[in-house]
């Protein structure tokens, strides 16, 4: 124990088990290895009270599945290590309808986490507002047909359950206005249950949904341990983990392009592309494993502070990212964090276009890769900024910083042609597609989150709209804040 915390530091070491106290107060640094320990004791805790209240309902109603609720993305439960000791994956979602593009984005990159999970089968919703919630500052209903296209949102990516908090909106108590079924009018005079007793017809017709999956080609490494690592004290410079991979991922659904969030040690074949985002603390065997898929034809995308640290928060000696080095040929002599308001910039060599970059940026040394962009100012301007390397059947590419907008969608559009990642149908912005699949046919999801109606080629694509029983084939006319689920024979 006292090597795993490198207690000779500070002159910390313990003689006696009875010696050891969680973190406390310090005047200065507390031992990182020692809260990383901590935040993993934390999550192992709770999962022990889960087993312990699951084994008492296995036994007595042995045939009934058990879950609980989970809250995408939070921190302090590693909700990987629960996903073997649940039945099924259910989660709560609130996005806040105030921005309702990121709204919108929140929910399919909570689904898809989730999913991700436990991804041989569907997840359940638990809870979502039917309108407004009570705990914001602002707390907008949703305006009529979002409640609506939140719920296929759920089905599109994976989902077999849409539940609601709650039933019948409180009299008294703190959450006296979140909405419900029933608000504190008549059911005859409520625009939001006359929503939700459409929605229970709807989803009466995409029964034949039920049970199918989604396969992606694309993932996102994330990692509870590396997340709780990285944003421990005493780092060159802040990294917001979770939100860095959100980031990433909001790109692909943009694009379209299906994305399931993934552990590093996870068999990683079925996939064309791998990103791994300031993925700082790497165990020796994971590493081994995403150099193993390069090797074996994989595309990977590391980005800066990736491959920094062992399980215990050791720092890999070698030139960073060293168990990574030969995988991206390339090595890290040191960084450059920026604070808020600094910027720097970036030069493509193909196409040759300017990007801005802040936030970070990696001084490298190339061993063999191949420069795709430089920085054009500080004092390290003309360094490598990004870079692309093959290794064995596959390719590394690395990102040594932030990109903006237009640098960012630059890179990740020559990274996925690349890999041959092409989106299933080619849609307006604000258009949201995903497929579900199972041995005998496909459900094509199409939801116009837009105010004007849309246009889709569907090129082969045909089959019937489960949502009104038409035939669809060629195109389809799809009106603001509407959907389709085309059910197809593959």
């Amino acid at each position: 124990m006292n090597h795993a915390w490198g207690t000779a530091f500070w002159s910390q070491g313990y003689g006696k088990w009875e010696e050891i106290l969680t973190p406390r107060k310090a005047p200065y640094h507390c031992n990182p290895t020692q809260c990383l320990d901590f935040k993993r004791f934390t999550s192992d805790a709770f999962l022990a009270l889960y087993r312990m209240e699951a084994a008492i309902l296995r036994a007595t109603t042995p045939h009934v599945p058990i879950t609980t609720n989970f809250m995408g993305f939070f921190k302090p439960l590693d909700y990987r290590s629960w996903a073997a000791e649940i039945d099924y994956v259910g989660w709560d979602s609130y996005p806040d309808p105030v921005d309702e593009v990121a709204a919108r984005h929140a929910g399919a990159v909570g689904h898809d986490l989730m999913r991700s999970l436990k991804p041989d089968r569907p997840f359940v919703l638990m809870e979502q507002a039917p309108s407004a919630v009570n705990w914001r500052p602002t707390n907008l209903p949703k305006r009529p047909g979002q409640m609506r296209l939140g719920s296929l949102q759920t089905l599109a990516r994976g989902g077999d359950g849409i539940m609601f908090f709650q039933w019948r909106a409180s009299q008294a108590g703190a959450e006296k206005f979140h909405s419900g079924f029933l608000q504190h009018i008549p059911p005859a005079q409520s625009r939001v249950f006359a929503e939700m007793k459409a929605l229970g017809s709807e989803l009466e017709k995409l029964a034949p949904v039920a049970g199918s999956l989604v396969h992606n080609r694309v993932a996102i490494v994330f990692d509870w341990h590396a997340w709780w690592a990285v944003e421990l004290e005493s780092k060159p410079g802040r990294i917001d983990y979770a939100v860095w991979a959100q980031t990433l991922h909001s790109w692909f659904y943009t694009q379209n392009l299906g994305v399931d969030f993934v552990h590093p040690s996870a068999d990683l074949t079925r996939y064309d592309l791998v990103l791994a985002p300031a993925l700082y603390l790497l165990s020796a065997p994971d590493a081994a494993n995403l150099t193993s898929y390069v090797a074996r034809g994989g595309t990977l995308l590391a980005t800066y502070f990736t491959g920094i640290v062992d399980e215990n928060e050791h720092v890999m000696l070698g030139g960073y990212p060293a168990l990574l080095r030969e995988a991206l040929g390339l090595w890290v002599e040191e960084w450059v964090p920026y604070p808020d308001g600094r910027s720097n910039g970036v030069r493509f060599t193909q196409p040759k276009i300017k990007a801005t970059c802040d936030h970070w940026c990696d001084l490298l040394h190339v061993e063999g890769a191949e420069v795709l962009a430089t920085y054009t100012g500080d004092f390290f301007s003309g360094r490598p900024a990004i870079t692309r390397h093959p290794h064995g059947k596959g390719t590394a590419y690395y990102l040594g910083t932030r990109l903006d907008g237009p640098g960012l969608d630059t890179l990740l559009t020559r990274v996925t042609q690349a890999a041959n990642v092409r989106p299933i149908l080619k849609a307006p912005t604000g258009v949201e597609v995903s497929v579900r699949r199972t041995a005998r046919e496909s459900f094509l999801f199409i939801l116009n989150h837009t105010d004007r109606t849309v246009r889709i080629p569907l090129g082969k694509i045909h089959g019937s709209n489960l949502l009104n029983g038409q035939s669809v084939v060629r195109t389809i006319a799809i009106p603001p804040l509407d959907a389709a689920v085309i059910r197809q024979q593959d």
